[in-house]
């Protein structure tokens, strides 16, 4: 025996706050067909109080009304608020109806609303007979940026999600945005976007030039430019990038302030991720002046994580920051005369003392580019600052030919760094740039 249908008045009927389509499409082809023909496939609905509300059928619905019906047939049903979620996801997926973020923002909801039934993302592959692995590519694009998420489709000018995603997870936060907009432009193929991927990485491998400093700071206009301290390994990195800049103060990495930078609204940081303060200089040449715009600034945007380094920390202990300020410092190595060789900044083990000394909640510390060490000592030190972070990374430019320890070495230490309960993130981590050198002698 078949269904019962009823011609519903389209007056009574009304949407659901649980169709997880927010945009409904061209609907003007199925607006002719309804006009000519009628509606064969009867929709789903559910009484809500003096209301039918619209479980299954909404593009039906809407383009009815545009022709011009008075009733739609329909077949009642008394789902639960879960069900109707559920039934709607299913019809929607099986018809590849909803966009990636729609499928993504109701299969997550579906969680919420239906914990017992759907507690994990493998009882909701059980349901769309999807594995574990694709429901979580599914799901990914939920924590995509605005902009990200934008650009993930199937339409001209956007590229599928399965290659944002593998994007996402394998470059930092901004260039992935920017590769993403890219290919999205150019209308890549899914095949195109994996070779530029690699092509990409690899490139990074060999030359060991990421794109950023931290794969967590969010873009963001520094306030203070220029340091006097001409380590080594920002010659040859920051100062020549400086030199593009019009600011002739920039050019010359001179220590000073952009005023008219304080104007400007930071992005919102979530997570862990962190605006980064002065990261074209070192804040410790700054004056009581500087200071006090930059800390002001911090705190009128509270809800934003910043984080302020330096390679001198004593410059931190005359002021009172908030706890939305990450203070870090920069500790190569705890071999004073390995410094001593590549910088005028002062001596690791001083900054060390000066970490341990400050008086605030929030230290991260990083470990580049790291340089040969003692590892005892090394932890130690760690232990005693006791960061929230610990960034690892070997020099971006290997033609410095710095004293570097070797990449066994350098994952001991990240792994003994682990063990303390301090997150450690990895930066640029590759053999030294003389250790195959190193192995031939010890043969010889």
């Amino acid at each position: 025996m078949g269904e019962q249908i009823r011609d519903l008045d389209i007056n009574k009927l009304t949407t659901s706050k649980y169709n997880p389509r927010l945009e409904l499409g061209d609907l003007a082809g199925m607006i002719e067909t309804i006009k000519r023909g009628g509606i064969d496939e009867p929709l789903i609905v559910r009484k809500k109080k003096d209301k039918w509300e619209i479980i299954i059928g909404e593009r039906r619905y809407q383009s009815a009304k545009k022709a011009g019906q008075k009733t739609l047939p329909c077949i009642v049903r008394s789902w639960t608020d879960g069900e109707c979620l559920k039934k709607s996801l299913i019809e929607n997926i099986v018809k590849k109806d909803l966009t990636p973020i729609e499928r993504a923002s109701g299969l997550k909801y579906l969680m919420k609303i239906s914990p017992e039934e759907f507690p994990s993302q493998r009882a909701l592959g059980e349901l769309f007979k999807k594995d574990e692995s694709t429901i979580s590519v599914w799901l990914s694009i939920i924590d995509f940026p605005r902009e990200v998420q934008e650009r993930i489709g199937t339409q001209r000018g956007q590229i599928d999600l399965e290659s944002a995603t593998k994007v996402m997870k394998n470059l930092p936060k901004v260039r992935a945005i920017r590769f993403i907009k890219k290919a999205a432009s150019k209308n890549l193929s899914q095949e195109a976007i994996s070779q530029s991927l690699k092509l990409y990485l690899n490139k990074v491998v060999r030359t060991g030039r990421p794109d950023k400093m931290y794969d967590k700071a969010v873009p963001f206009p520094s306030f203070f430019v220029g340091c006097k301290y001409n380590c080594k390994y920002c010659v040859s990195s920051f100062q020549p990038l400086m030199k593009r800049r019009p600011c002739e103060l920039c050019k010359s990495y001179e220590p000073h302030i952009h005023y008219d930078r304080f104007w400007t609204k930071p992005s919102k940081t979530t997570g862990k991720d962190f605006l980064f303060q002065c990261d074209c200089g070192d804040i410790s040449f700054a004056d009581p002046l500087t200071f006090h715009y930059l800390i002001t600034y911090c705190r009128f945007y509270g809800d934003r994580t910043f984080l302020i380094q330096s390679k001198n920390p004593a410059c931190f202990h005359k002021y009172n920051f908030p706890d939305n300020v990450i203070l870090g410092a920069t500790i190569e190595t705890n071999r004073d005369e390995i410094t001593k060789k590549i910088s005028k900044a002062p001596l690791p083990s001083i900054r060390f003392k000066d970490m341990v000394k400050l008086d605030h909640r929030r230290r991260m510390i990083t470990i580049e580019p790291i340089l040969k060490f003692d590892l005892k000592v090394m932890l130690d030190w760690i232990k005693k600052i006791n960061p929230e972070v610990v960034y690892v990374g070997y020099d971006s430019h290997p033609k410095n030919k710095l004293d570097e320890p070797t990449e066994a070495e350098t994952k001991r230490l990240i792994a003994e760094i682990s063990k303390l309960g301090i997150e450690v993130r990895k930066k640029l981590i590759r053999p030294a740039w003389d250790e195959k050198t190193r192995g031939y002698l010890k043969t010889r």
